[in-house]
């Protein structure tokens, strides 16, 4: 609790803790800390977000309005710069955002605001913008405490995940220790007694998802302490949830074994990273899934490892072709890494 209190004055102001210590009286707040995307130095491994949960949007009174949610013009435009973050057309993005904003507070709707400033924290983590994410998701963070949610909220706890990870790429460790710890806590005594499933009610599939969110956050955290065995524990975990929840042919399941493959590579298990992988690549190729030029390059660099240069020739190539088409330019330099790589070894045999 003291903890917290002074992680809440620094970033919040003292105006708002004061108010905020009231309702941790009450509510018994421990710490609010967020997932994504975890470096792996010239190993490209993605962190990617689980498949759309309830939380924010259905607290913003969203989710059960289809009709009402594709007039609302506030909607419409944050569905847009949402879009263009996806596209990675990050200007754009923040550009409707800002529009979306000013029209929350034209009409004083005080949870769009929170949920446009909930897709601005995503958009500077996307960038790299680690600070500017960490102050806008903290901003979330105390405006749903102060309208009402409780620190074990799924909107918090997804919020608090994001959190963490960014305290983790920081090397804060111990702050990210207590947020993961926070949502590991608060989402296992949700889902307690249950059984992850595609059968399971929507809030108990979020609560699962976001168990599964953590779980993955967590393990990249471990992985980039080089706690393999611990990180591969975690992967599993939420590769287990996701694949059961979301079925075998869902992106996030891929990107989970591709994390997974990641984790085995580097504990030179390079067969059963290469299972992983190409597993991942196969049924990609067949949903047509974007994610499967990243795929490439992850198996082409272990098959590189695991010196087999002429198979990740091919990879990597394979690769690059698509990520050129993508435009995804982080896939693009490390399958070009890898090619230089592979010719690099060669001259000098």
């Amino acid at each position: 609790m003291e903890v917290w209190c002074h992680q809440l004055s620094r970033f919040l102001g003292k105006k708002v803790v004061l108010h905020v210590v009231q309702a941790m009286i009450i509510m018994q707040l421990d710490f609010a800390l967020t997932n994504a995307r975890a470096p792996f130095g010239y190993l490209h491994s993605l962190v990617g977000l689980l498949p759309p949960l309830a939380t924010v949007l259905y607290w913003l009174g969203l989710r059960n309005k289809p009709t009402e949610e594709e007039q609302d013009p506030v909607v419409i435009v944050i569905k847009r710069g949402i879009l263009c973050m996806q596209r990675h057309q990050y200007n754009q993005s923040e550009q409707l955002f800002h529009m979306a904003l000013i029209m929350a507070q034209e009409r004083a709707d005080q949870r769009a605001e929170t949920y446009i400033f909930d897709q601005m924290a995503n958009l500077a983590y996307q960038q790299g913008q680690l600070d500017k994410a960490f102050t806008l998701f903290t901003t979330v963070v105390g405006r749903m405490i102060a309208q009402g949610l409780q620190d074990n909220d799924n909107p918090i706890i997804e919020m608090s995940v994001k959190l963490a990870n960014i305290l983790s790429q920081q090397k804060q460790d111990d702050k990210a220790l207590v947020g993961y710890n926070h949502c590991l806590k608060a989402q296992l005594a949700k889902t307690e007694g249950l059984e992850p499933s595609e059968e399971l009610e929507p809030k108990a599939k979020d609560d699962y998802l976001l168990l599964a969110m953590t779980y993955s956050s967590y393990g990249k955290h471990l992985l980039n302490r080089f706690k393999y065995q611990l990180a591969q524990e975690q992967l599993e975990k939420a590769l287990e949830i996701t694949e059961k929840i979301c079925g075998l042919e869902h992106p996030q399941t891929l990107v989970l074994m591709n994390d997974l493959g990641t984790t085995m590579a580097l504990q030179k298990n390079f067969e059963k990273a290469q299972q992983y992988i190409a597993k991942a690549i196969e049924v990609g190729d067949k949903m047509r899934i974007p994610e499967t030029a990243s795929f490439r390059c992850n198996l082409g660099m272990f098959l590189l490892m695991d010196n087999k240069p002429e198979e990740a020739i091919k990879l990597c190539r394979q690769s690059l072709k698509m990520a050129n088409k993508l435009k995804d330019l982080e896939t693009k330099q490390e399958a070009q890494h890898c090619l230089d790589q592979i010719n690099l070894n060669r001259r000098n045999k």
